[in-house]
């Protein structure tokens, strides 16, 4: 990019289209209360913004670089993050139902009391990340690799972790009822007491 959008626009649409069409990025701006409907963001970056009590419906994004951004209050319900990058972002109090981040690169990202339920973060790659008290019940993790992500009070029952690589992670106080594991990965992960006897079924041991 060879310049920049800073302070312009309070308004995602006209922000998005002037990107698009000066080839510029978008830096330094707050969007408060504001729908994007139908809109596309490609090679672009987003930075030092944030988007409070957002509405994004149809919208697209690919190969948009996202740093230092907040979404706070927002609807990403079933938008696509295509080939995207987020670093230091923080998803907070964000509805992200069927939300995709398929393949992206996600560092030192968090999601904070966010519903996430069937979203797709599927051959992500999850850096120094962290998810606290969200909802990801049958969302897909397959074949993601996790990082130093840190884990608290979240819910992912019915989740799919198949081929995923979970080394170091821990699930001890999160909710994995019926989670699709694949056995030979689940070496180095933490659980708890009940969420060991309940893997144990998986392996057709019985404990008593």
């Amino acid at each position: 990019m060879n310049s920049m959008i800073q302070k312009e626009f309070a308004v995602i649409a006209e922000a998005f289209i002037a990107a698009e069409e000066n080839d510029c990025d978008i830096e330094d701006m707050k969007f408060c209360n504001d729908t994007a409907e139908g809109l596309s963001l490609l090679s672009a970056e987003i930075c030092l913004c944030s988007f409070s009590n957002c509405r994004f419906i149809g919208c697209s994004f690919k190969l948009v670089h996202f740093s230092d951004v907040t979404f706070e209050g927002c609807d990403l319900s079933n938008i696509r993050f295509e080939s995207c990058s987020f670093q230091r972002v923080i998803f907070r109090n964000c509805k992200l139902t069927g939300t995709s981040f398929s393949e992206d690169s996600l560092s030192r990202t968090s999601f904070e009391n966010c519903s996430a339920k069937y979203s797709n973060l599927s051959r992500a790659v999850m850096t120094d990340c962290s998810a606290r008290e969200s909802n990801f019940s049958e969302a897909s993790f397959s074949e993601s690799k996790f990082k130093k992500t840190v884990l608290k009070d979240c819910e992912f029952t019915r989740a799919d972790f198949m081929h995923a690589d979970l080394n170091g992670m821990d699930f001890s106080d999160c909710g994995i009822d019926g989670a699709f594991f694949q056995l030979d990965r689940l070496k180095g992960i933490t659980v708890s007491y009940e969420q060991a006897v309940s893997l144990a079924k998986l392996l057709g041991i019985k404990v008593k």
